[in-house]
């Protein structure tokens, strides 16, 4: 522990005081595909909050950023988690389709 007038080249660093500047705050929810309603907030003014539900058939997610912020937009966060799931999905379908070749092989 520092005494009063002590200091640490580690919390005297950029980088430490940047470690501490989370942009993307997120929490997963568990209460199951029944929950309706989600909320999360930002940490920053210029960060995202987000939050996420996976459920046995469904995802949810609840997308939070500032309006005063001109470079945040929760639009286009969501458009690019949405792109990033697509993404994935066709990922796993080809992958999919690999193994269904593999197994017939043999």
């Amino acid at each position: 522990m520092l005494r009063p007038g002590e200091s640490s080249p580690l919390f005297d660093d950029e980088l430490f005081a940047k470690s501490a500047e989370w942009k993307l705050s997120t929490s997963g929810l568990s209460a199951g595909d029944r929950f309706l309603g989600t909320g999360f907030g930002t940490v920053w003014p210029d960060g995202y909050g987000i939050n996420y539900l996976a459920g046995a058939k469904l995802i949810k997610f609840g997308i939070e950023s500032k309006h005063s912020c001109s470079t945040t937009s929760t639009a286009d966060f969501k458009a690019k988690v949405v792109e990033s799931l697509r993404d994935m999905k066709a990922l796993f379908k080809d992958l999919e389709i690999v193994e269904t070749n593999d197994k017939a092989k043999l």
